[in-house]
Protein backbone atom coordinates (compact mmCIF):
# COMPACT_ATOMS: atom_id res chain seq x y z
CA UNK A 1 0.00 0.00 0.00
CA UNK A 2 1.63 3.29 -0.99
CA UNK A 3 -1.36 5.62 -1.00
CA UNK A 4 -2.29 7.45 1.90
CA UNK A 5 -5.42 10.13 1.55
CA UNK A 6 -5.74 12.44 4.18
CA UNK A 7 -9.06 14.31 5.05
CA UNK A 8 -8.54 18.37 5.64
CA UNK A 9 -11.76 19.97 4.71
CA UNK A 10 -13.51 20.23 7.77
CA UNK A 11 -14.23 23.90 9.44
CA UNK A 12 -13.11 23.40 12.67
CA UNK A 13 -15.92 25.18 14.05
CA UNK A 14 -15.00 24.44 18.16
CA UNK A 15 -11.87 26.72 17.58
CA UNK A 16 -13.73 29.75 16.56
CA UNK A 17 -11.60 32.51 14.74
CA UNK A 18 -8.82 30.44 14.39
CA UNK A 19 -10.11 28.35 11.66
CA UNK A 20 -12.82 30.35 10.44
CA UNK A 21 -10.85 31.11 6.77
CA UNK A 22 -7.95 28.31 8.23
CA UNK A 23 -7.47 24.48 7.60
CA UNK A 24 -7.31 22.85 11.43
CA UNK A 25 -4.24 20.32 9.81
CA UNK A 26 -2.28 24.09 9.50
CA UNK A 27 -2.42 25.41 12.55
CA UNK A 28 0.99 26.31 13.38
CA UNK A 29 2.33 24.07 16.18
CA UNK A 30 6.16 25.26 17.41
CA UNK A 31 6.93 26.57 14.30
CA UNK A 32 5.53 24.06 11.53
CA UNK A 33 1.79 22.98 10.92
CA UNK A 34 0.36 20.26 12.65
CA UNK A 35 -0.06 18.08 9.06
CA UNK A 36 3.73 17.89 8.86
CA UNK A 37 4.10 15.01 11.57
CA UNK A 38 1.30 12.96 10.16
CA UNK A 39 3.55 13.39 6.47
CA UNK A 40 7.29 12.57 8.33
CA UNK A 41 5.48 9.02 9.81
CA UNK A 42 3.94 8.41 6.24
CA UNK A 43 7.50 8.88 5.27
CA UNK A 44 8.73 6.32 7.76
CA UNK A 45 6.01 3.35 6.95
CA UNK A 46 6.79 3.80 2.92
CA UNK A 47 4.18 5.88 1.96
CA UNK A 48 4.80 7.39 -1.25
CA UNK A 49 2.09 9.07 -2.63
CA UNK A 50 -0.37 11.52 -0.68
CA UNK A 51 -3.92 12.87 -1.79
CA UNK A 52 -5.09 15.76 0.11
CA UNK A 53 -8.90 16.30 0.24
CA UNK A 54 -9.55 20.05 1.24
CA UNK A 55 -12.03 22.38 0.97
CA UNK A 56 -11.98 25.19 3.57
CA UNK A 57 -9.24 27.07 3.16
CA UNK A 58 -8.10 25.39 0.44
CA UNK A 59 -5.91 28.66 -0.84
CA UNK A 60 -3.71 28.00 2.24
CA UNK A 61 -3.37 24.52 1.23
CA UNK A 62 -2.23 24.98 -1.97
CA UNK A 63 -0.21 27.72 -0.56
CA UNK A 64 1.59 25.73 1.58
CA UNK A 65 1.86 22.57 -0.43
CA UNK A 66 2.99 24.85 -3.61
CA UNK A 67 6.70 23.71 -2.60
CA UNK A 68 7.19 19.92 -3.00
CA UNK A 69 7.52 17.86 0.13
CA UNK A 70 10.78 16.30 0.68
CA UNK A 71 10.09 12.31 0.47
CA UNK A 72 6.27 12.67 -1.13
CA UNK A 73 4.72 13.32 -4.28
CA UNK A 74 1.96 15.25 -2.83
CA UNK A 75 -1.50 16.05 -4.48
CA UNK A 76 -4.62 17.87 -3.87
CA UNK A 77 -7.92 17.19 -4.60
CA UNK A 78 -10.33 20.85 -4.43
CA UNK A 79 -14.09 20.15 -2.87
CA UNK A 80 -16.19 22.55 -4.43
CA UNK A 81 -18.68 22.53 -2.42
CA UNK A 82 -19.08 20.39 1.44
CA UNK A 83 -19.45 16.20 0.30
CA UNK A 84 -18.58 15.38 4.26
CA UNK A 85 -15.95 12.63 4.63
CA UNK A 86 -17.25 10.49 3.16
CA UNK A 87 -18.74 12.30 -0.05
CA UNK A 88 -14.77 13.77 0.00
CA UNK A 89 -13.99 9.97 -0.96
CA UNK A 90 -16.60 9.44 -3.85
CA UNK A 91 -15.75 12.76 -5.53
CA UNK A 92 -11.85 12.41 -5.33
CA UNK A 93 -12.78 8.93 -7.01
CA UNK A 94 -10.06 9.05 -9.84
CA UNK A 95 -7.55 9.53 -7.78
CA UNK A 96 -8.07 6.62 -5.18
CA UNK A 97 -5.68 3.24 -5.77
CA UNK A 98 -7.72 0.28 -4.83
CA UNK A 99 -6.64 0.18 -1.04
CA UNK A 100 -4.96 3.17 0.90
CA UNK A 101 -4.77 4.12 4.02
CA UNK A 102 -6.89 6.82 4.94
CA UNK A 103 -6.18 9.46 8.25
CA UNK A 104 -8.01 12.58 9.77
CA UNK A 105 -5.70 15.37 9.37
CA UNK A 106 -6.36 17.06 12.53
CA UNK A 107 -5.47 14.25 14.78
CA UNK A 108 -2.47 11.76 15.33
CA UNK A 109 -2.17 8.57 16.61
CA UNK A 110 1.20 6.77 17.00
CA UNK A 111 0.55 3.25 16.52
CA UNK A 112 1.65 1.07 13.84
CA UNK A 113 -1.07 2.09 10.55
CA UNK A 114 0.37 -0.80 8.52
CA UNK A 115 -0.95 -3.22 11.05
CA UNK A 116 -4.63 -2.30 9.73
CA UNK A 117 -3.76 -3.39 6.22
CA UNK A 118 -3.38 -7.73 6.68
CA UNK A 119 -7.38 -6.76 7.99
CA UNK A 120 -8.64 -5.89 5.04
CA UNK A 121 -10.44 -8.90 2.59
CA UNK A 122 -13.47 -9.50 0.41
CA UNK A 123 -15.91 -8.89 3.09
CA UNK A 124 -13.82 -6.00 5.17
CA UNK A 125 -14.30 -2.86 3.43
CA UNK A 126 -12.57 -0.73 6.52
CA UNK A 127 -10.19 -1.40 9.13
CA UNK A 128 -9.68 1.11 11.91
CA UNK A 129 -7.39 1.86 14.95
CA UNK A 130 -8.68 1.30 17.94
CA UNK A 131 -7.89 2.96 21.36
CA UNK A 132 -8.93 3.18 24.64
CA UNK A 133 -9.11 6.79 26.61
CA UNK A 134 -10.56 7.87 30.11
CA UNK A 135 -13.20 9.54 28.46
CA UNK A 136 -15.09 8.70 25.17
CA UNK A 137 -18.01 10.70 25.35
CA UNK A 138 -15.36 13.28 22.85
CA UNK A 139 -15.04 10.89 20.67
CA UNK A 140 -17.84 8.05 20.15
CA UNK A 141 -17.47 4.62 21.34
CA UNK A 142 -16.69 1.04 20.10
CA UNK A 143 -17.42 -2.09 21.22
CA UNK A 144 -14.95 -4.68 19.30
CA UNK A 145 -14.60 -8.30 19.25
CA UNK A 146 -10.96 -9.51 18.99
CA UNK A 147 -11.32 -12.75 17.98
CA UNK A 148 -12.84 -12.23 14.65
CA UNK A 149 -11.08 -8.29 14.32
CA UNK A 150 -14.79 -7.39 13.94
CA UNK A 151 -16.32 -3.67 15.23
CA UNK A 152 -19.47 -5.03 16.31
CA UNK A 153 -21.02 -1.31 17.83
CA UNK A 154 -20.44 2.18 16.96
CA UNK A 155 -21.63 4.77 19.16
CA UNK A 156 -22.04 8.55 18.04
CA UNK A 157 -20.51 10.72 20.50
CA UNK A 158 -24.29 12.47 21.97
CA UNK A 159 -24.83 8.73 22.89
CA UNK A 160 -22.10 8.21 25.35
CA UNK A 161 -21.58 8.65 29.04
CA UNK A 162 -18.65 10.18 30.04
CA UNK A 163 -16.35 7.37 30.98
CA UNK A 164 -13.65 4.79 29.97
CA UNK A 165 -13.74 3.19 26.18
CA UNK A 166 -12.81 2.08 22.99
CA UNK A 167 -12.72 4.97 20.50
CA UNK A 168 -12.05 5.29 16.66
CA UNK A 169 -8.45 6.75 16.25
CA UNK A 170 -9.06 8.45 13.07
CA UNK A 171 -6.90 6.26 10.99
CA UNK A 172 -8.34 3.28 8.43
CA UNK A 173 -6.90 1.03 5.90
CA UNK A 174 -9.78 1.38 2.83
CA UNK A 175 -11.07 -1.26 0.22
CA UNK A 176 -11.95 1.63 -2.45
CA UNK A 177 -13.94 -0.97 -4.47
CA UNK A 178 -16.14 -2.01 -1.86
CA UNK A 179 -16.27 1.50 -0.63
CA UNK A 180 -17.35 3.93 -3.13
CA UNK A 181 -20.40 2.05 -4.47
CA UNK A 182 -22.01 2.56 -1.12
CA UNK A 183 -21.87 6.26 -1.02
CA UNK A 184 -24.20 8.16 -2.68
CA UNK A 185 -23.31 11.54 -2.56
CA UNK A 186 -22.82 14.02 0.39
CA UNK A 187 -21.90 12.08 3.65
CA UNK A 188 -20.19 11.68 6.70
CA UNK A 189 -17.96 8.46 6.76
CA UNK A 190 -18.49 8.22 10.39
CA UNK A 191 -22.08 8.99 10.84
CA UNK A 192 -23.89 7.57 7.83
CA UNK A 193 -21.61 4.81 6.59
CA UNK A 194 -19.55 3.10 9.19
CA UNK A 195 -22.43 2.20 11.47
CA UNK A 196 -24.35 0.56 8.56
CA UNK A 197 -21.13 -1.02 7.84
CA UNK A 198 -20.87 -2.10 11.43
CA UNK A 199 -24.21 -3.72 11.26
CA UNK A 200 -23.40 -5.95 8.21
CA UNK A 201 -19.98 -7.18 9.66
CA UNK A 202 -17.62 -5.44 7.09
CA UNK A 203 -15.75 -3.08 9.68
CA UNK A 204 -12.33 -4.11 10.90
CA UNK A 205 -10.38 -3.22 13.71
CA UNK A 206 -7.25 -3.51 15.94
CA UNK A 207 -6.86 -2.07 19.42
CA UNK A 208 -3.46 -0.10 19.40
CA UNK A 209 -1.43 1.75 22.38
CA UNK A 210 0.20 5.11 21.26
CA UNK A 211 0.28 8.97 21.75
CA UNK A 212 -2.91 10.00 20.52
CA UNK A 213 -4.46 13.89 20.19
CA UNK A 214 -7.02 15.62 18.24
CA UNK A 215 -6.95 19.72 18.01
CA UNK A 216 -10.30 20.39 17.22
CA UNK A 217 -11.15 22.09 20.73
CA UNK A 218 -8.62 24.73 22.13
CA UNK A 219 -7.53 23.03 25.36
CA UNK A 220 -6.27 19.90 23.36
CA UNK A 221 -4.44 22.58 20.70
CA UNK A 222 -2.23 24.02 23.42
CA UNK A 223 -1.86 21.03 24.51
CA UNK A 224 -0.03 19.88 21.23
CA UNK A 225 1.57 22.75 21.81
CA UNK A 226 3.00 21.83 24.87
CA UNK A 227 3.90 17.91 24.14
CA UNK A 228 3.48 16.85 20.55
CA UNK A 229 6.30 16.39 19.42
CA UNK A 230 8.12 15.23 22.66
CA UNK A 231 5.66 12.34 22.58
CA UNK A 232 5.55 11.02 19.74
CA UNK A 233 7.97 8.23 19.23
CA UNK A 234 10.67 8.71 17.24
CA UNK A 235 9.92 12.04 15.69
Amino acid sequence: MTQAVILIGGKGSRLGGLTERFPKPLLDINGSPFITRVLDRLKRYGVEDVLLLAGHGFEHVEKYFHTPYPGLNISIHHEMKPMGTAGALKDASLKLESSFLLLNGDSIFDCNWLALIPILNDSTVIAMALRYVDDASRYGQVEFDAESQRVIQFKEKSLVASEKGLINGGVYAVNRDQLLPLIKGPSSLEVDMIPHLTKDGRVGGAVMSGYFIDIGVPVSLESAKLELDAKLSCY
